[in-house]
């Protein structure tokens, strides 16, 4: 009995936890998520995964409230979305039926699957210009053998057809660099969920390919952030209480971002700045290494899906609040605003996302002339 005692405890302090905070934990939730069913899940996570009280708290709260703005609930058991300890700190993994349900949530999938492939089933597939797959399971008394193939298909209203197949090595591929992240120790859904995950590997792959919202793209963005082993920015959707506000570089971007903000002069804290008289001077224009340092950002982005070669005058307009449609038009100070913008977008943090679909699908009270370049974009 003495041996349960730490988890008890381990347990309460996770409860005390969601207990103190459970206003903002609730303010994160969409209109439509059962409150009371949503809390009486993290409190059940509580008790069958104390663990959690090992890690830092600013992770973990970060990492509840990402689920409830996502929409998923962490239970392990629904495999909508799990939170796995990673060296004293918290990884959010989004799983199968996670991905799945915001997927259907975009209102343009009729439906959408994956299957599990065995041995002794009977399975073929091709790819080209006619692809097909043809899966008949294993029926026999006895065990179907060990997983060979996963697919995923997703039938959109419009009729068209979406499908994606994945083998053996492709999905330990994936796998490899999953254990890699995590081998520091510590329970992961590959061991305990692993059909889900083989689900989930497929089911992340063609995603790339189905309607894209907010939700959609900041779960795939968790998802292989988790898988490479880079940090989510969880901590700072927690509290400032929490200390989840740190001045850390989360990469090299970040990095090269602070390097600008150190070329500027700073004022001691004894001697406050003199009043100077107003002045029809032009600021200074954006330096050489802040222009490089946007340009590299937006090369990153050109991967996603919501990437347009008007993305800086619309992000421009959005954060600025004036038109300019040249780098060399910004300030230093606009482009140390615009480069910081960049930056949390980068890492998917929530609210940067958000400025950002505002930006790309202005309600039509806002709307201007589209430039050359701007359309309607479906985000």
């Amino acid at each position: 009995m003495a041996e349960l005692v730490p988890d008890v405890v381990k347990s309460q302090k996770v409860r005390s936890l969601i207990e103190k905070y459970k206003a903002p934990i609730i303010d994160s939730l969409p209109r439509w998520m059962d409150r009371d069913r949503f809390l009486r899940i993290l409190f059940n996570l509580a008790v069958y995964k104390p663990e959690l009280a090992d890690c830092d708290q600013a992770t973990l709260l970060g990492a509840i409230i990402q689920c409830g703005q996502l929409g998923l609930e962490p239970d392990d058991f629904r495999a909508q979305a799990y939170l796995v300890p990673f060296k004293g700190k918290i990884v959010l993994v989004p799983g199968y039926m996670g991905l799945k349900t915001l997927v259907e949530k975009t209102g343009k999938v009729a439906l959408m699957y994956a299957e599990l492939v065995y041995e002794k089933d009977s399975f073929e597939y091709g790819k080209g210009d006619k692809p097909f797959i043809k899966h008949k399971p294993y029926q026999g008394p006895d065990a179907p053998g060990s997983l060979t193939h996963v697919y995923a298909r997703a039938i959109l209203k419009s009729g068209i057809t979406h499908s994606v197949v994945l083998t053996k090595w492709e999905v330990y591929e994936a796998h490899r660099k999953f254990s890699a992240a995590f081998r520091a120790g510590g329970d992961t859904p590959w061991k305990s969920s692993e059909g889900p995950m083989w689900e989930k590997t497929a089911l992340r792959v063609l995603c790339k390919d189905m309607p894209q919202t907010i939700e959609v793209s900041q779960a795939v963005m968790l998802d292989e952030r988790a898988m490479a082993d880079l940090p989510q920015g969880l901590e700072a959707l927690a509290p400032i209480e929490l200390g989840a506000v740190k001045n850390e570089p989360k990469g090299k971007l970040e990095a090269l971002t602070t390097e600008l903000r150190n070329e500027q002069p700073k004022t001691q804290a004894s001697e406050p700045a003199p009043l100077l008289p107003p002045t029809e001077e032009e600021p200074p224009k954006a330096s050489e290494a802040q222009t490089k340092a946007i340009f590299a950002i937006e090369g990153k982005f050109k991967k996603f899906p919501w990437y347009t070669p008007a993305l800086f005058k619309m992000v421009a307009r959005a954060i600025l609040g004036r038109p300019i449609t040249s780098h060399k038009e910004l300030t230093k100070a606009e482009a140390a605003t615009v480069i910081e913008f960049y930056n949390l977008l980068e890492v998917g943090e929530v609210g940067a996302l958000a400025t950002l679909d505002k930006a790309l699908n202005p309600p039509p009270s806002q709307q201007t002339e589209p430039e050359p370049g701007e359309g309607a974009l479906q985000f």
